[in-house]
């Protein structure tokens, strides 16, 4: 859905600038390993004219600008994704904290982003229990305070999922 959504956009030159999604991981190694599936789906389904920008923000900055679909790397330099926010960011709960009250990550939280972001995607949701899970809700709902202004109108335009492969009773 998320690749759909923004290639959907691409094609009508719409949402230049703007995150459309965020994907939240709870260890940087399941980060690490989904980047490189995006980079192989972007080539599998043609999505790569207009390119579609993943970007990777974790504690580690990186110095890749640029999408290289030919050897699987994402955006993970911080300057560029803050002067030029990807189209879906890929990160971990404890980044996107930091990334909602820095300066320097304003630039993710524009009109631009309030007007197209649509999704929210939590991998591994099972992970998120107890006080762990009680802060992930804190920060989706400051996320939606930042990103939109407007709680009633995230609640309207923001799409959350929850993903696990192991799930309890």
């Amino acid at each position: 859905p998320f690749l759909d959504y923004v290639s959907s956009l691409k094609k009508k030159n719409e949402g230049e600038g703007a995150l459309k999604a965020i994907i939240l991981y709870p260890m940087n190694a399941l980060l690490d390993d989904q980047a490189i599936r995006f980079c192989k789906a972007i080539k599998e389904h043609g999505l790569d004219d207009p390119m579609i920008r993943v970007g990777k923000y974790t504690g580690n900055d990186g110095k890749q600008k640029v999408m290289d679909l030919k050897n699987n790397k994402v955006i993970d330099s911080r300057d560029e994704l803050c002067k030029n926010p990807p189209d879906i960011l890929l990160t971990n709960y404890k980044m996107l904290d930091y990334m909602l009250l820095r300066d320097k990550e304003k630039t993710f939280w524009n009109e631009k982003t309030s007007k197209y972001l649509k999704y929210l995607a939590l991998d591994e949701m099972h992970t998120f229990d107890g006080a762990s899970g009680a802060d992930v809700a804190c920060l989706i709902r400051r996320l939606k305070h930042v990103a939109y202004g407007d709680v009633e109108k995230a609640e309207n335009q923001l799409v959350c999922i929850g993903t696990s492969a192991t799930l309890s009773s």
